[in-house]
């Protein structure tokens, strides 16, 4: 599942750095 982790990763990246923006 480790595509699975890097495909989530940039969306997770930018909920995490900007809460806000979601």
């Amino acid at each position: 599942d480790a595509n699975r982790e890097k495909f989530i990763s940039p969306f997770e990246y930018a909920k995490i750095n900007n809460p806000l923006k979601q």
